[in-house]
């Protein structure tokens, strides 16, 4: 027998792979069974060598292991597309050992006296050497081919494992999109494994044995991440839906849907074909429903405000209708295939009976207001100075609607304008009309609407919070606020530094700041030069920057502050709040200076009458830098209304180094 034997153009059938002897009159080879006998189905052969009595020389790190023929048998290497497979003859029986090419980390040849050897490294850090005195360099190249062909493929679809290893992590971590983006990513790199092994038939059947079960793995993960992602979907749909963004949640209901059937479309076990079935049909029942959600809310609205007995809801719920009805009209604008229900034509005839329905709305509440002025005229002409003022501000609003919207409902507001008129002329010569003094003050201008009802509560808090910018809410207290005030309510504002019982039944409103004392002649302003840039005239300080000096003024003192924007007698300029076992809300009216020469007693009186048409404050304080009446404090003190004067303002500004500049 020939040292080296090509057996792969003969194939199974060469004699030595079929005989364990090699000829008549040669030595035994074998001694158990022929090489074709250890061929697994589909192994192909290529190559056999042969030494007679050097074996097989094993190096491992934990030591050397050389295993040789006895007797006269010798030693084959059987090369083939799987793996090198060397066979030691013996007289007691034949011993295999076999190396896989995809553990193969490197195939050389080395020279000797006596011919070459065949050195093959493994991953496990083993060497296996082979001598042999034919020509093996031929061989040596092809295992070379071979295990990197294995090496490749190998490589590919444990990288593949180990993708789909992390994006189930993120799977589980709820990054659904990371999952969906790098999926195919693995699928490809399965495909180039398949590729690699194309060249040897055996590790095409093991690469795409080893693919396969990775690529279901994959793809039942890929199944799963979009049944999850339509959830998600569904999910933010539901969220745009509650927020009236119809057209955002169609659309995620729409991904949704696409989510679902992408699922389906792969073969996996996981979620179930019924599942999802049952997933899609729960999701279209919803799409249903939200293609009528925007007709069928407009409608609830409308239905609302027409049972509402009390305008100021009513008018609430019909300004909701109006704007839901607009909502529903816009949907889809520009679409071809409409998603949402409705007629557009019933839809316009509904916002034309929403808006003549809020001009009405608007009437009824101006009709409250001008018979709670009428009620109170006799007795309290600035009470009812308010409500008709009140009752103008609600004219206004619906002669607005109107004009803009319902033009046949024009006649209604024309008439409750005329009759509030009348009733303006019966007030006394000192209340001219509610926000404008005989003694030349400001004249009312656009605010917010008052609501009398503490149902609607609602929607003058809407107005209020939309018009208010807050300044600060520090909560740092100045210990040495001094000052007398009264209860209002029994609910009082405190000095939060106040020694004491500082119960709620006993306290009393106090204003933070008052003015130094005589003898205190220390400056505690750093670096300052006396009192050149601060504060010692209310009178002159910037009349638009005032409200804004003001609520610093409270910051300092420990309080927080909003100023409201506003021009309006009835509407408080700024909220202070304190903290404490009962939080209390002081409103403040600020008159800037300039205002007026001389605040007089019905100013006055209509600021105290408000307070009844508010329910944000449980005490109100006014702060004039201009200077007040006798006749002016009396109201004050008759109506409960404190006051914090020019001297008091300055007092404030100085105690806690307010500048004249400030910004």
């Amino acid at each position: 027998m020939n040292h080296v034997t090509d057996v792969s153009e003969t194939g199974g059938d060469a004699q030595v792979l079929t005989e364990t002897a090699g000829g008549l009159i040669s030595r035994p080879l074998l001694h158990d069974e022929p090489l074709a006998a250890y061929l697994d189905d589909g192994e192909e052969s290529q190559y056999v060598l042969r030494n007679k009595k050097r074996g097989v020389r094993i190096e491992r790190p934990a030591g050397t292991e050389a295993v040789t023929p006895d007797g006269r048998y010798s030693t084959l290497a059987l090369v083939s597309d799987v793996r090198v497979l060397f066979v030691v003859g013996g007289q007691s029986g034949d011993r295999a050992i076999s190396v896989a090419l995809s553990d193969l980390v490197d195939v050389r040849t080395d020279d000797g006296m006596l011919g070459g050897t065949l050195v093959l490294d493994t991953v496990d850090d083993e060497r296996y050497r082979f001598p042999c005195r034919g020509d093996i360099d031929h061989v040596a190249d092809y295992l070379d081919a071979a295990v990197g062909v294995w090496a490749r493929a190998e490589k590919l679809v444990d990288r593949a494992q180990e993708q789909h290893e992390r994006l189930t992590e993120a799977f589980e971590s709820g990054d659904i999109d990371v999952v969906l983006a790098a999926v195919d990513d693995a699928t490809g790199t399965l495909d180039r494994a398949r590729e690699e092994a194309d060249a040897l038939a055996s590790a095409k059947a093991r690469i795409s044995e080893r693919a396969a079960a990775v690529e279901s793995d994959l793809r039942e993960l890929e199944r799963r991440a979009h049944a999850e992602q339509a959830e998600q979907l569904r999910e933010r749909a539901h969220v745009r839906w509650d927020d009236g963004e119809y057209e955002l949640a169609f659309d995620h209901l729409d991904d949704a849907a696409a989510a679902y059937e992408a699922a389906m479309a792969i073969d996996a076990g996981r979620p179930s074909d019924e599942l999802l079935e049952r997933r899609g049909e729960t999701l279209e029942s919803e799409r249903e429903r939200l293609a009528d959600a925007p007709v069928d809310k407009a409608d609830q609205a409308a239905e609302v405000a027409a049972a509402s007995d009390d305008p100021g809801a009513a008018i609430d719920w019909w300004e909701t209708a109006l704007d839901r009805y607009e909502t529903a009209l816009s949907l889809d604008w520009g679409r071809e295939d409409r998603r949402f229900n409705g007629d557009p034509e019933r839809i316009r005839a509904e916002l034309v009976r929403a808006a003549e329905s809020l001009v009405e709305a608007y009437c009824d509440l101006a009709r409250e207001h001008i018979e709670a002025g009428d009620d109170a005229l006799g007795s309290e002409p600035e009470t009812a100075a308010t409500a008709y003022g009140f009752a103008a501000e609600a004219v206004e609003e619906g002669a607005s609607v109107a004009r803009e919207r319902a033009p046949d409902a024009i006649d209604e507001v024309a008439a409750v304008r005329e009759a509030l008129e009348e009733c303006r002329e019966d007030l006394p010569e000192t209340v001219d009309a509610f926000g404008t003094e005989v003694d030349g003050g400001p004249t009312m201008g656009d605010g917010v609407r008052p609501i009398d009802d503490p149902g609607d509560r609602t929607d003058r808090e809407r107005s209020d919070a939309g018009s208010h910018e807050t300044v600060d809410d520090r909560t740092v207290i100045d210990p040495d606020t001094e000052g007398d005030g009264n209860a209002v309510d029994g609910r009082t504002v405190v000095d939060p530094d106040a020694g004491g019982d500082t119960g709620v039944d006993d306290r009393t409103v106090i204003v933070p700041g008052t003015e130094r004392s005589s003898d205190d002649t220390s400056d505690s302003r750093e670096g300052s030069d006396g009192d050149q840039g601060w504060i010692t005239d209310a009178e002159a300080v910037d009349p638009g920057a005032f409200v804004a000096l003001v609520a610093e003024a409270f910051r300092a003192a420990g309080w927080s502050a909003t100023v409201c924007k506003t021009d309006l007698d009835y509407q408080y300029d700024l909220l202070v709040e304190a903290g404490g076992p009962v939080d209390l809300t002081v409103g403040f009216w600020v008159l800037p200076p300039g205002t007026t020469e001389i605040v007089e007693a019905p100013r006055v009186g209509r600021i105290a009458a408000s307070l009844e048409w508010t329910d944000e404050a449980d005490a109100s304080v006014l702060c004039s830098a201009v200077p007040l009446s006798t006749a002016a404090r009396e109201r004050a003190a008759e109506r409960g209304l404190k006051v914090l004067d020019p001297d008091g303002l300055a007092g404030l500004f100085d105690r806690h180094d307010i500048r004249a500049d400030w910004d």
